[in-house]
Formats: structure tokens, sequence, C-alpha cells
């Protein structure tokens, strides 16, 4: 069973609580995506969570982070996928 991840942000850290209890903050969106590959944490795992009073994640952060996370599963001996073009693809 893969470990996931919720992230949203409280003021301007990006923080993600794990599905193990783990908690990863950081305010570059680029060093939290490694510190979740690190941890385990697949591209397609990750989720997105809201909260009152703190400001919403834009889509473009969204695909960001999506995207590192993936770009760092790719460069990974063993994964089954190559990168073309700037996309990454299995198989």
């Amino acid at each position: 069973m893969s470990i996931w991840a919720v992230v949203g942000t409280i003021g301007d850290l990006y923080v993600a609580t794990l599905s193990d209890g783990r908690i990863v903050e950081d305010s570059d969106l680029r060093l939290l995506a490694i510190a979740l590959n690190r941890a385990g944490v697949p591209s397609k795992d990750v989720h997105f969570e809201w909260r009152a009073r703190e400001r919403m994640m834009t889509a473009g952060q969204k695909v960001a982070l999506h995207a590192t996370i993936r770009t760092l599963e790719c460069e990974q001996p063993g994964t089954g996928c190559r990168m073309t073009a700037g996309n990454a693809v299995t198989g």
C-alpha cells in the first residue's frame, strides 16, 4: 500500500499531511515535491485540501507539484517511465 498525502497551505507554507502521520512543510513547492518523493508518495497519490482562512493553491501550483514529483519518479531506475518532450510517459 502506498503512502498518500494531502497538501494545503498554512500562511506562507505548503503543508503535506502523509497517510502514515508524518507532516512535511516547506515554503518552496519544488522542495516540497522532493520531500514527498523521498517519503515515498507517488504523484498520483497527492491530493489537495483548502482550509478556511487560508489561501487556496492555484491550478498551476497543483500541476507543478504533480509534474515535479512525476519527473523525480521517472529519474529512478526501474520505474517503467520515460520523459518525452518534457512529459512523463509510462510503458
